[in-house]
């Protein structure tokens, strides 16, 4: 099918929408004509229920007027919207087919002007308009409520968990990091414990993101800056800690990664590590990839150096290479690569390769949403560690599973190799885990999954007078704690938040339910 030219027209009435991204994408579905026709697919959710797999080389009926085969690129469409900051106008999508426009409709209904992600304008009606509550969300948002349920039914007394997890952290300043945070009538407060406590701006910026686009009850929690969770079971005490990874032998409270939650706010075109953009990127044909298995990364867990040793053996089967030695320098004469020149690759190039492994570093490995966005099959290596989202892949349908050991590793991709597993069914996985990707990993669903966790973890706390709207009260237990402000950036000078709530006609990009209501 030919990809359809450029349809979007500068017009002074209206801002659209051009990156060459979107005619890149090549993603094979089938879908009914009558269904494009008639149907009206109010969120993404629904579309990806009227569309099935289909294989590049398929032959298409040609005989058949019912079924057309289009090439997907609904999530580029967002590609581009969300590289679009602010706009004085409305947005409009258009979709073609073979150079023929085939759905053309204006983005928001009655909505004439966007703000930027820096106006603080925070609306009563967000959580409605991001569908929070839709079955995808709910779906995803169980894992808050088992990491919930760990601490029973009794409300929880915040002052002791700060005061256990001053005891048995703070005074080991250079090995654990944590900060508490407090959110007082929307403004967010906070001090940290510990010699390295840089990575707690990547929750700042996605806090005080949120905070600008709705309200969000007051609270008082702990978050582990550290990569290995904190909540360990042989503690007395189980602590509500939120952390970005957790594991089977600890109680922390799983939230997206900072890897993940920067990729959303960072400007489209500064990191290729971003749902969006790896998904847009994927131009190779699976045939036309090289039959090997890809990995970089650096010397963080045994289990790398095992790789590399598994490639001496066998280098025709892998690509892999130790970027960056730390943990095992002692060893690097042995695993230090001979192609040095070879050793770093562009992220996007990785799927360059039809297999790409995920291996844990000092934990999860942070990057594999962004591989199971890919047009890669993904082996992932068993592990105690899990990040917010894994529940909704599952061996077999989405990725196959390796030991932690490596010890099948080579055997499993062998028969990759020489085709002894279906074709078809690896790229009925691949298809699986990118449809996944758009229904639980998009920045909505980030957003949507930081404020259900907190509103969930709020509704648990013991409350307190603090919080009982006595100004003296919260100023006194904020200077006893040592908090202090953290503050928003300077607003656009296009922020106007009165005209926002008197005539909902603004919308802020990252948080309009855009991404639910693009039509095909």
């Amino acid at each position: 099918m030919k990809p359809i030219e450029n349809p979007y027209r500068l017009n002074a009435k209206k801002c659209y929408l051009w990156t060459k991204i979107l005619n890149e994408t090549q993603f094979c579905v089938r879908l009914s004509k009558k269904n494009l026709e008639s149907n009206h697919f109010d969120t993404l959710e629904s579309f990806l229920d009227h569309v099935e797999f289909c294989d590049f080389d398929e032959p298409i009926d040609s005989e058949s007027n019912s079924i057309e085969t289009f090439r997907y690129r609904m999530s580029i469409v967002l590609y581009s919207l969300y590289d679009q900051m602010e706009c004085d106008q409305s947005y409009e999508i258009i979709v073609g087919v073979n150079n023929q426009i085939v759905y053309r409709q204006n983005l928001f209904e009655n909505f004439e002007r966007i703000l930027s992600e820096q106006c603080d304008c925070p609306l009563q009606d967000w959580y409605e308009r991001m569908r929070c509550d839709s079955i995808s969300n709910r779906l995803l948002q169980q894992q808050i409520h088992r990491d919930l349920k760990s601490f029973g039914t009794e409300p929880i007394d915040f002052q002791f968990v700060l005061d256990e997890a001053r005891k048995l952290f703070a005074n080991f300043t250079r090995t654990y990091a944590f900060c508490h945070y407090r959110i007082e009538n929307n403004r967010p407060f906070k001090h940290c414990y510990g010699e390295y406590v840089g990575f707690s701006k990547f929750f700042d910026e996605i806090l005080l993101s949120l905070l600008r686009k709705t309200t969000i009850p007051d609270v008082d929690l702990l978050v582990n800056l550290g990569d290995w969770p904190l909540s360990i079971h042989r503690h007395l005490n189980r602590l509500p800690i939120f952390s970005w990874c957790g594991s089977s032998d600890t109680y922390d409270i799983v939230l997206p990664t900072y890897e993940l939650s920067e990729s959303i706010l960072q400007h489209i075109n500064q990191s290729p590590m971003q749902i969006l953009n790896v998904f847009g990127h994927q131009t190779i044909k699976f045939d036309e990839k090289n039959n090997s298995l890809f990995w970089r990364g650096r010397d963080s867990n045994r289990a790398r150096l095992r790789l590399i040793e598994l490639a001496k053996l066998n280098p025709d089967r892998y690509d892999v290479a130790i970027t960056n030695f730390f943990f095992f320098r002692d060893e690097m004469h042995r695993y230090r690569s001979s192609r040095e020149n070879q050793t770093y690759v562009s992220f996007l190039n990785f799927f360059n390769h039809r297999y790409q492994i995920n291996l844990d570093g000092t934990v999860a490995a942070y990057r594999f949403p962004f591989l199971l966005a890919g047009t890669s099959l993904i082996l992932k290596q068993r592990s105690k560690y899990f990040e917010f989202f894994y529940d909704r892949f599952v061996k077999d349908q989405h990725y196959l599973e390796i030991k932690e050991d490596l010890s099948d590793l080579d055997d499993t991709l062998q028969q990759l190799i020489d085709g002894k597993i279906s074709l078809l069914h690896i790229k009925r996985m691949i298809w699986n885990s990118r449809i996944t990707v758009l229904k639980h990993l998009l920045p909505s669903s980030i957003y949507c999954y930081y404020f259900e966790a907190l509103r969930s973890y709020s509704k648990r706390l013991k409350r307190n007078e603090d919080f009982d709207n006595q100004r003296s009260l919260n100023e006194d237990f904020r200077k006893r704690n040592n908090l202090e402000p953290i503050q928003h950036q300077s607003q656009s000078k296009q922020c106007d938040c009165l005209s926002a709530l008197e005539n909902r006609n603004i919308r802020s990009i990252p948080f309009s339910d855009a991404e639910h209501r693009v039509e095909l």
